[in-house]
């Protein structure tokens, strides 16, 4: 009669034990194992604990390690969720301030005649300083002697004033160099015209005509005179440059009524 030894009996034992901790681990534990690595991640973030297959050593009492055979065990694992990453800090006020836009203080009205000082037209993006000018030598309006700004004649009425207030600049210097009034020709009836003093109070007027003259014509009562209503008139060069006169043939005349 065979006598099977009590060492077998034991090693099989723990042959069984293994065989059955690995084929009867939880889905949970098997899936881990054959899980792509998108779906690993989901399972960790997931708020069900996982277990981890280890392999380890049993070695029984009196037996050399060499000769037993790994066992594996199920160890249950804590799940640690994962933190999102932090996004960027947006304060109140500064997304307040980027959806509504910086909204520039609207200019106070003036309540009377004002010293110009600035002279804006939005329709062709004018924005310049006003000087204050009179005569040349030969009786003729003064104008600056740059194209940048913009000159009024001081010895008639102020903007704003019963009567007509002119202003004058260059259209340009015959050639490439544009100068405040270049794009003069472009306004039309109804376009807006500002002037503002030195005081951010402003002034609206609506342009209601516009003409041509010659350059050698003298009548300018409708330019400088007072025609019962509160003008104001901006003047520049138009038509044909003459090199030999350093002029042009026509002057542009912009009429604009006060709005009240």
């Amino acid at each position: 009669m065979n006598i099977i030894h009590p060492i077998r009996i034991y090693f099989a034992l723990i042959v069984a034990v293994a065989f059955s901790a690995i084929v009867g681990t939880d889905a949970a534990a098997h899936q881990v194992a054959v899980r792509s690595p998108q779906e690993s991640m989901a399972v960790i973030a997931s708020s069900t604990p996982i277990r981890e297959l280890q392999v380890t050593q049993a070695t029984p009492s009196g037996k050399d390690a060499s000769t037993v055979k790994p066992v594996a065990v199920v160890k249950t694992l804590p799940v640690v969720p994962r933190q999102a990453q932090p996004g960027p800090v947006i304060s109140p006020k500064a997304a307040a301030t980027t959806a509504a836009g910086v909204v520039e203080p609207k200019p106070i009205t003036a309540s009377g005649p004002i010293i110009p000082a600035r002279l804006v037209i939005p329709r062709i993006g004018v924005n310049a300083p006003v000087g204050a000018f009179g005569l040349e030598p030969d009786g003729k309006m003064a104008v600056p002697n740059n194209f940048t700004e913009v000159g009024w004649y001081k010895l008639g009425s102020k903007p704003g004033e019963l009567g007509s207030a002119v202003m004058g600049a260059h259209v340009d210097n015959g050639g490439s160099v544009s100068g405040v009034f270049k794009h003069l020709k472009n306004l039309s009836v109804g376009d807006e015209i500002r002037v503002q003093n030195s005081h951010g109070e402003e002034l609206e007027f609506r342009i209601v005509e516009t003409r041509l003259y010659d350059y050698r014509e003298k009548s300018t009562g409708e330019i400088f005179g007072n025609v019962g209503k509160k003008r104001l008139n901006l003047i520049t060069c138009h038509g044909t440059y003459m090199p030999e006169l350093d002029t042009y043939d026509q002057r542009l005349i912009v009429f604009a009524e006060l709005v009240e």
